[in-house]
């Protein structure tokens, strides 16, 4: 069986599409996956499964939760050791931080093409430090994630693929849970 990490965008957000982590961990286990473990409300999910190609996993899951909860919401699957790689890539895990600083991990479902990253390279700025590797951009924010114009929607919009962000200590979090399992 493989370790599996599912990270699920715009969940319990503003009041809107509302899944409680029970529930949540329920419709998993329903749908034939085992040692499902949730992690804060924001949607994310470790669980373990025979299958083994995560875009497959992704559709799976957002129909799942299509199913059982009644909204459409979008899902980023990465294998665990695929995490733990992402983690320890991180170009910024040897800078120092400060307390109003935080990097953050969006996670990509697959390779933007290249023309698309080649939009976000004129945009670099000193509060806003990032690199694209491994399906996944790193963003060493120093003004604050509500302040970044590399937030989530703005990277979809101009990647074109489905992405999901973490910080670091999320992500830190989430492999913890799943090297457990």
């Amino acid at each position: 069986m493989n370790t599996y990490i599912a990270l699920i965008r715009g969940i319990n957000v503003g009041g809107k599409k509302i899944i409680l982590m029970a529930d949540l961990k329920k419709s998993f286990e329903n749908a034939g996956f085992s040692n499902v473990s949730t992690y804060i409300q924001s949607g994310n999910v470790v669980f373990k499964s025979v299958e083994t190609e995560t875009l497959g996993l992704e559709t799976k899951l957002e129909n799942v939760i299509k199913d059982f909860f009644g909204f459409d919401v979008k899902v980023v699957v990465k294998e665990y050791r695929h995490l733990v790689s992402i983690f320890e890539r991180n170009p910024y895990r040897s800078v120092d931080i400060k307390n109003t600083e935080k990097v953050y991990f969006t996670l990509l479902s697959q390779t933007p093409a290249v023309e698309k990253i080649a939009m976000l390279e004129h945009m670099k700025s000193d509060s806003d430090i990032f690199s694209l590797a491994d399906q996944t951009f790193y963003l060493l924010c120093r003004t604050g994630y509500n302040i970044t114009r590399f937030n989530n929607n703005y990277l979809e919009k101009i990647l074109k693929v489905k992405a999901t962000t973490r910080n670091e200590d999320t992500i830190r979090k989430l492999l913890e849970i799943a090297k457990n399992l």
